[in-house]
């Protein structure tokens, strides 16, 4: 698909990997991992990170997924599939270093909660971040969205939201109600270039305000996507 704009770099970062990092995420509209997951396994952004998110897989339950499988190998893969609405479907992928401790899917606001653990070679020892990715329909209620994500926030911790929520981020009429609830919970969002061809910024990611100074974002074209990537990196 042609692009009709052309996004320079958030920083001099982005133009190549975060070299302090200890965990790297990508986030993507993948309009449809059956179609595109030959172009993932091409694509040296997202095949070397370490953890993928995706909305809009466009899988179902009982759907074959080996040649995925093949294609994202040495990822492994996690369906979360919608009962009847292959566009609300979700998936995650995570390199064998990185492990999901525990992963917890809410159909109610199309939604899963997975906390990663990982080793940053320090002494420290393993690290846990807990995650919740996210897919809004557009054309849904934006209020009702909103308050099943409270819901969530009151009942678990979490460090890092995610998601192709369609809504724009640009537009401060659409984006009040979210605003108000993330800035309650002390959440920072951090990406701050469009992630879809119009223009528009629809693919979020809230950091914990606590951790936001160890988190670097930025945004890669997919040209398989009518939506960019982006990448999360967590720094030393």
């Amino acid at each position: 698909m042609k692009r009709i704009y052309k996004k320079t770099p958030n920083t001099h970062k982005e133009m190549g990997q975060v070299t302090n990092s200890t965990l790297t995420l990508f986030l993507l509209n993948i309009r449809s991992l059956r179609k595109h997951s030959s172009d993932v396994k091409c694509d040296e952004n997202l095949f070397k990170s370490d953890i993928l998110a995706f909305t809009e897989t466009q899988l179902l339950p009982g759907d074959n997924d080996f040649y995925i499988v093949q294609n994202l190998t040495p990822f492994t893969l996690n369906r979360y599939d919608h009962n009847s609405d292959k566009f609300c479907s979700l998936a995650t992928c995570v390199k064998n270093n990185f492990h999901i401790l525990s992963q917890e899917y809410f159909p109610t606001i199309n939604a899963v909660k997975f906390l990663v653990t990982y080793d940053t070679n320090n002494i420290q020892g393993p690290q846990n971040l807990s995650f919740l990715l996210l897919y809004r329909k557009n054309g849904s209620s934006i209020l009702d969205f909103v308050s099943g994500i409270d819901y969530l926030l009151r009942a678990h911790s979490i460090d890092i939201i995610l998601g192709d929520l369609n809504i724009n981020f640009f537009s401060t009429v659409d984006m009040q109600p979210l605003t108000n609830l993330m800035e309650s919970f002390n959440y920072v969002q951090i990406v701050d270039k469009p992630t879809f061809i119009s223009g528009s910024l629809l693919d979020h990611v809230y950091v914990r305000q606590a951790i936001n100074a160890n988190i670097h974002s930025s945004v890669i074209g997919a040209y398989y996507s009518d939506h960019d990537a982006v990448r999360i990196t967590l720094l030393n």
